[in-house]
């Protein structure tokens, strides 16, 4: 059984904004290889993977409980990247192009979550199509909802809405 979550790891971004020239190379993210596995409900949601590398989603949250919960959740079928604040979230995004789609608190320790977004949108980062702004309490089935029907099909989705119950209850 094929299992990608082992070729995954959560990053932390540079200190400050460098440029991918100085990044060292362990912080690129590696796709994966060219495989073709059914993977079942209890490691990762029912993807056939075939040279093809999970999306990438950035968790901008200050509470390191939330974010956690928010890995946890997605995980199992997203790369997930962390960052505590906008300027980290910032570095990200200078450091790493790839990424497809954002998870943002609306209460950032150096922002308002919502302004971030606005910004991305001004400066039209391709990331910003792609942006589920959140208050607290987040609800974490409309998160993962939003971001399974922005990159997996219908009956993928669905599977990871019915995991996403099991898995809160």
């Amino acid at each position: 059984m094929y299992d990608s979550r082992a070729s995954l790891r959560i990053l932390r971004p540079p200190a400050g904004p460098a440029p991918a020239a100085e990044i060292p190379r362990e912080t690129h993210f590696r796709p994966l290889r060219a495989v073709r596995a059914r993977v079942t409900l209890g490691n990762m949601i029912g993807l056939d993977v075939a040279e093809a590398r999970l999306p990438i989603v950035l968790v901008v949250d200050p509470v390191a409980a939330s974010r956690h919960t928010m890995w946890r959740l997605l995980s199992r079928s997203f790369g997930v990247l962390e960052a505590p604040d906008a300027r980290c979230a910032q570095g990200w995004l200078e450091c790493r192009p790839d990424i497809d789609a954002m998870v943002v608190q609306r209460e950032l320790p150096d922002a308002d979550g919502g302004d971030f977004v606005l910004d991305l949108v001004s400066a039209q980062a391709s990331v910003a199509a792609r942006v589920v702004l959140v208050t607290r309490p987040v609800d974490l089935q409309t998160v993962l909802h939003s971001l399974a029907g922005w990159f997996f099909p219908r009956d993928v989705a669905d599977q990871l809405m019915r995991e996403c119950g099991r898995l809160a209850s």
